[in-house]
């Protein structure tokens, strides 16, 4: 009789489970000690649940009725470090594909730390499909048959391994997701490559390093790199790229490097913080090696007294400068 006046008597059964939970009996327990005092039936899990964690809160009040019908927690009310390592166990190759699965989660995910230092982005043999390596994950993007707006991406054994399915053009769809994760705060990576040659044809370059600088821009990003390896023509929207980027090193290798696109580097020197050195791996005659040398010396560059295929350029508004080499191979530019 006594058991049932307390299972009538709402107010009574929350005292039980705050009894219990001042115990500091975990919350399993708790529960269990609660259905042995007062029966299996006294109070079913989602509502035992809920008083105890609102107690845990240090909120005793009793003063309002339990819906079931109440919001629920759900994955992505977890912390962002638990649900890390929920991320971290699935794979890094399905960090994408978690992204595509809804709002809540796509913010979610974003919120985790990536586990990769290094991005690699390259052209395939097969023109609607491009190829990005973070670490030792693959995955290639490729054009939808049927509707090129669309594209699938698999993993490294290609159609034998899809990941998901996009609604967006693969380029799109590719840049979208290196930016889930480059847009991370504390993302620094070792290494970014990209190459804009036609894997395996080094005669068929394309537009990939300018769309590539073109999204970053729009997105209003720099990517934070210790070592940056740029491959491609050489054209004045390739060179656009050498803007998206804090990096300590940068090699630069093309086909050709017109004046303009001679000076946007140099421009790029003076005003980043990190470069330590550049390299630009280009064939140079001597009468361009000339061209560069009288180009460089009217932007404040002077002879270094070590030789005549060597210059040194002040960085503005700086005690610092550039050791600048010149040779046939390319030119070569070292910070002091």
């Amino acid at each position: 009789m006594g058991d049932l006046v307390i299972l009538n008597d709402k107010e009574r059964v929350k005292t039980c489970i705050l009894y219990e939970f001042l115990n500091e009996k975990p919350i399993f327990s708790a529960y269990k000690s609660v259905c042995a005092t007062l029966g299996e039936n006294a109070i079913d899990y989602l509502e035992f649940e809920h008083w105890y964690m609102r107690f845990s809160q240090g909120n005793y009040g009793m003063d309002y009725e339990y819906k079931k019908d109440e919001a629920r927690l759900e994955l992505v009310d977890l912390p962002v470090s638990i649900f890390g390592k929920i991320a971290k166990t699935v794979g890094f190759g399905h960090r994408f594909v978690l992204r595509e699965v809804c709002k809540s989660i796509k913010n979610a995910v974003d919120q985790v730390y990536p586990t990769f230092d290094s991005i690699c982005i390259q052209n395939c043999h097969d023109p609607s499909k491009l190829l990005v390596q973070y670490n030792h994950d693959w995955f290639y993007y490729q054009k939808d048959v049927d509707d090129e707006n669309k594209c699938t991406v698999s993993g490294r054994k290609g159609v034998n391994d899809v990941l998901y399915t996009s609604e967006h053009h693969y380029g799109h769809t590719a840049l979208t997701d290196m930016k889930s994760v480059i847009s991370h705060p504390n993302m620094n990576l070792k290494m970014f490559s990209l190459d804009s040659w036609t894997r395996g044809i080094r005669k068929r370059a394309s537009n990939l390093a300018s769309n590539v600088s073109e999204f970053l821009r729009r997105s209003n990003l720099k990517i934070n790199a210790k070592q940056v390896i740029l491959s491609f023509q050489g054209t004045k929207k390739d060179i656009a790229i050498v803007n998206c980027f804090e990096a300590e090193t940068m090699s630069i290798s093309a086909t050709k490097i017109g004046a303009r696109s001679f000076e946007e580097i140099v421009q790029v020197l003076h005003e980043s913080h990190a470069i330590q050195k550049l390299e630009i791996k280009v064939h140079l005659k001597n009468a361009e090696i000339e061209s560069y040398k009288r180009w460089i010396r009217r932007v404040g560059a002077r002879n270094s007294g070590n030789g005549h295929q060597q210059l040194l350029l002040p960085r503005h508004f700086s005690e610092d400068y550039f050791e600048v080499n010149f040779s046939a191979r390319g030119v070569e530019f070292v910070r002091k």
